[in-house]
């Protein structure tokens, strides 16, 4: 038998294997491990959020690999809270706020005619 697992540690195990595999990443992410890597440089700490005493927080790797799912697929939050373990009202805030910071820190590298 398989011993408990809490659901977050569980959401963590799913992310930590998808992110150890490239061929998994690349095709779960729709980008390379190193775009990965510096879009978390880029916006880490405006997603970061504090672990309380009541839960938790959400890594920044899965906020991160929750809104890239999103945009790359078009799934519904619904299905991104089955995919990742993640509730729906947390993704619900997860994503615009994931979107802003990616906007706001891309905007050096975004080219408009």
């Amino acid at each position: 038998m398989r011993p408990f697992l809490s659901r977050r540690s569980n959401s963590e195990t799913v992310t930590r294997e998808v992110l150890l595999d490239s061929y998994l990443f690349k095709n779960f992410t729709r980008m390379s491990k190193s775009d990965f890597e510096f879009l978390l440089n880029a916006i880490g700490p405006r997603i970061t959020k504090r672990d309380t005493n009541m839960r938790s927080s959400i890594p920044i790797t899965t906020r991160l690999a929750i809104t890239l799912r999103f945009v790359a697929t078009g799934d519904s939050y619904r299905t991104l809270m089955y995919l990742f373990k993640v509730h729906f009202s947390s993704i619900c805030c997860i994503v615009p706020e994931v979107c802003e910071a990616l906007i706001d820190s891309l905007k050096e590298f975004i080219k408009v005619s």
